[in-house]
């Protein structure tokens, strides 16, 4: 195992506090060395656009930062409202089945809806996962077992609504 050095091992609240009084010495030393270097205290025309340019900078590094972070927000809604939108899809065409084995998909669509729900929510995030394979896995046994009782048409939607509810699932995690 490599050993991180001081910066590797430090734990991150005491990193600004550090990092912070380094920069305001450097600072403070440049703006000491200025003033014994520079005779004329009033020979600041250059310093305005190094500082217009440096915050001009800084600005649109800013700019980048956030459009990256609503870039994922965005990005991360999507993916869960095209999650919403297969489960409710899937949940429409089980409802074109009639009998005990498609009131067991209603039931098992309904619990898979449930856990997916708390997954935001939730600080063990590997367990809600492990809960929806295995939901997945009988839900997919139960769709084999309502496909003979519906028409060809509408059974190929119903695999269709649920891969695309296992796929919106897979591209969410």
């Amino acid at each position: 195992m490599m050993d991180g050095g001081f910066f590797g091992d430090a734990p991150l609240w005491l990193l600004l506090p550090l990092l912070f009084g380094g920069l305001a010495l450097f600072a403070l030393t440049g703006s000491i060395l200025r003033a014994r270097l520079r005779p004329d205290p009033h020979d600041d025309a250059s310093e305005g656009y190094l500082l217009s340019a440096a915050l001009a900078l800084l600005g649109l590094l800013i700019g980048f930062t956030f459009s990256m972070a609503l870039n994922r927000y965005d990005t991360r809604r999507d993916m869960l409202v095209a999650e919403a939108n297969a489960i409710g899809t899937t949940w429409l065409r089980a409802g074109l089945a009639e009998g005990p084995a498609a009131d067991a998909l209603r039931r098992d669509l309904r619990s898979y809806g449930a856990i997916r729900l708390r997954l935001p929510d939730a600080e063990n995030t590997g367990a809600i996962e492990d809960m929806s394979v295995t939901v997945q896995s009988r839900l997919w046994v139960r769709t084999r077992a309502v496909l003979p009782t519906l028409s060809q048409p509408i059974a190929a939607t119903l695999v269709t609504a649920t891969t695309e509810m296992f796929d919106a699932a897979s591209r969410r995690r």
